[in-house]
């Protein structure tokens, strides 16, 4: 998608949208304009977001080829935030400043910017991206760009990298609790169980593997823990089972690894062809700063639980 945003585009696109999707067929579109009508660009966010599409910001150059840089600025900026999953490359920027009206500015003007603030914010939270995007907006005016940084398009979350959110809870059950955590990513969605039982504590593994789970189960791969994006290798866990493309693994965890999981950033599962293969099929769960303080303390209070106690 080039050039100006338009009165319409969001019609049009989707008119063209509609007999191209069909099951199993995914779309993702590269983005590069320097914007245009402010309105038209959050309604073409919406008709992405409505077809679970993927956004860009560069220049699409074919199938398997390396897309050039972009620029997505001011109301392309809102269309870009359409995308489920949301990518910008090192040479790609993204920039916004302050909304304006193309005629000096009535009474009337000063109600509706009041209005269209207020609708700028509601599908800023609809895309689910912080706030703060708003803020940035106000830095520049309509002569000037505010160029977001990388860091700060994430941790706005307007850049997501393919990873919505993570999502961590303890969950009640007869006879106890478990401590669950998952996360939908462009590569599926990876689950993870720890339940803490008399013999210490479990990690109940559900990987996205697609058509490669019979090879796992009969043993041709080797697994690892993902601690902090570190590889930890383990044993084939026992009594495997596949599952309409995922695969179900019990994974004994010692003490040491307990500990590492309470203090890390990310935990998961990867499955290789070999130990020297550097590619892997599994997955990874992002463990936030807020949810830091709640899965270490599960963990820790589980180990802390089965310590012989003194007599």
């Amino acid at each position: 998608l080039t050039g100006e945003i338009e009165s319409g585009d969001a019609t049009r696109l989707e008119a063209q949208l509609k007999p191209l999707l069909v099951d199993g067929r995914i779309f993702s579109f590269y983005l590069d304009s320097p914007g245009g009508n402010l309105l038209e660009g959050m309604k073409l966010g919406r008709v992405i977001r409505k077809y679970g599409l993927t956004t860009y910001i560069g220049r699409y150059r074919g199938e398997g080829e390396r897309s050039l840089p972009g620029n997505c600025y001011s109301a392309c900026a809102l269309t870009f935030l359409g995308g489920s999953y949301r990518f910008i490359s090192d040479l790609s920027s993204y920039g916004v400043h302050r909304f304006y009206f193309d005629r000096a500015a009535s009474s009337q003007d000063m109600d509706a910017a009041q209005i269209l603030s207020a609708a700028i914010s509601n599908y800023i939270r609809e895309m689910g991206v912080d706030q703060g995007l708003l803020d940035s907006m106000t830095v520049a005016g309509r002569e000037e760009m505010n160029v977001l940084s990388a860091q700060k398009l994430k941790d706005l979350n307007v850049a997501n990298g393919g990873r919505l959110p993570a999502q961590w809870a303890i969950e009640v059950v007869k006879g106890g609790t478990y401590l669950r955590g998952e996360q939908t990513t462009i590569w599926g969605r990876g689950r993870a169980m720890f339940i803490c039982g008399t013999r210490g504590i479990v990690m109940q593994s559900i990987a996205p593997v697609g058509d490669k789970a019979a090879s796992m189960i009969q043993g041709k791969w080797v697994h690892s823990l993902l601690i902090g994006g570190d590889t930890v290798p383990i044993e084939a866990p026992p009594g495997m089972r596949a599952d309409e493309g995922f695969l179900f693994s019990l994974i004994p965890l010692t003490t040491t690894q307990v500990r590492l999981i309470a203090k890390a950033k990310s935990i998961g599962q990867a499955i290789q062809i070999s130990r020297d293969d550097p590619r892997y099929v599994g997955y990874s769960i992002d463990i936030t700063q807020a949810d830091r303080e709640r899965v270490g303390t599960y963990l820790m209070n589980c180990i802390a639980d089965k310590q012989p106690t003194a007599r």
